[in-house]
């Protein structure tokens, strides 16, 4: 009996393993014929149940085809057709409305699939819909990361390379993760934040120059945003960027940029201060870290701050108040380093603990 294919290759679910063994005809799977040789390169017979979750897969049977596929995948027999099964149950689990679960699926198949396969354009395809409908791209980047990028179509080039992109950044991979974020098209959703990622990472890398171009063209690219949290962090970053060349004024510029009351807005307050300190006007410092200290942000900690201003009393010849400040400072951390050190100890001694006490904080805390 042969299994007929074609509402799968309708459904773009089609591989060519599986048509291989079905042309094979009737007969006992795993059994050669009496007197004939075996070709160690033939790919293996279909197993009965995986025949079994693709009758299932033709009558839309999604649940009961997703379980007959993860009871093959956990037969290491059937191992010559595992790569494949993971598409197969990514788009079961998409069907199901099961999407983080088959984003996790796609990521398998396209971290174990051979590049070559015709299952992974379609892969490449779904996987990039569903992240972007469910903004979880981090869950695919790893096997996205694996593909030529020849293998992604235009459509989806904008969103794959900055997912890639990323998933380099954050795994200190930073010339990949720059040649990645450098093929997100411009026009596209994610080329501002590719572009201030690449910006970011070149800083990270000790080129503070190179930084400023895409930084800039972040900025740019998202000044008209009704969301304006990426020009604002670009703009930031902009400042960190001359920050590190010595270019303080322009560091001012682009910190006192950053609007009141946004979320950024205390961050861009305490950079602007050691800009000003930099450039040794100290009163422009104080005037900063006056609105840090302010009731506005009673919810902010913020010993940095508290540090700098010791400072700049110290350098202001104020020793008397410098040193009362930096006495309170003391008494009221003191406590929290020994805290956190028994803490730490106890926690290196009973793990499970510190689980527990993670858990149930994360359970009943209030956002």
């Amino acid at each position: 009996m042969r299994l007929p294919l074609t509402l799968l290759a309708a459904l773009l679910l089609a591989t060519p393993a599986l048509a291989q063994n079905e042309a094979e005809g009737d007969g006992v799977e795993g059994e050669a014929v009496e007197g004939e040789a075996v070709d160690p390169a033939e790919p293996p017979p279909t197993p009965r149940q995986l025949k079994k979750a693709l009758k299932q897969l033709q009558g839309k049977e999604w649940a009961l085809a997703s379980l007959s596929l993860h009871t093959v995948l956990e037969d290491p027999e059937a191992a010559y057709f595992h790569a494949d099964i993971r598409y197969y149950l990514a788009y079961c689990l998409e069907q199901m409305g099961m999407s983080y679960s088959a984003l996790e699926e796609y990521n398998r198949f396209l971290e174990s699939a051979d590049p070559a396969s015709n299952l992974a354009e379609k892969a490449i395809e779904r996987s990039v819909s569903v992240a972007r409908r469910m903004e979880a791209g981090w869950i695919i980047a790893p096997g996205l990361a694996r593909l030529d990028t020849s293998a992604v179509k235009e459509g989806d080039r904008g969103p794959a390379m900055y997912w890639v992109g990323k998933h380099h950044y954050e795994q200190g991979n930073y010339a990949a993760a720059r040649a990645f974020l450098s093929l997100v098209p411009k026009g596209t959703e994610f080329y501002a934040n590719a572009r201030m990622l690449e910006g970011v990472t070149l800083t990270r890398e000790q080129k503070p120059v190179e930084a400023i171009a895409p930084l800039a063209a972040a900025v740019n690219a998202s000044k008209n945003d009704t969301d304006q949290t990426v020009s604002r962090v670009a703009n930031m970053n902009l400042g960190r960027a001359y920050y590190a060349l010595g270019n303080f004024e322009r560091a001012v510029e682009h910190f006192e940029g950053i609007p009141r009351g946004s979320q950024q807005w205390f961050e861009s307050l305490y950079e602007a201060s050691w800009a000003y300190f930099r450039l040794g006007r100290f009163s422009g410092s104080l005037a900063h870290l006056q609105t840090v200290d302010s009731p506005f942000f009673d919810g902010v900690y913020h010993p940095d701050a508290t540090l700098l201003r010791i400072l700049i009393f110290y350098y202001l010849c104020k020793y008397i108040d410098g040193q009362t400040m930096l006495n309170d400072f003391t008494a009221e951390h003191r406590p929290i380093e020994e805290a956190l050190d028994k803490a730490i100890q106890r926690a290196d001694a009973k793990p499970e603990e510190l689980f527990e006490a993670l858990y149930e904080w994360k359970v009943h805390r209030k956002d």
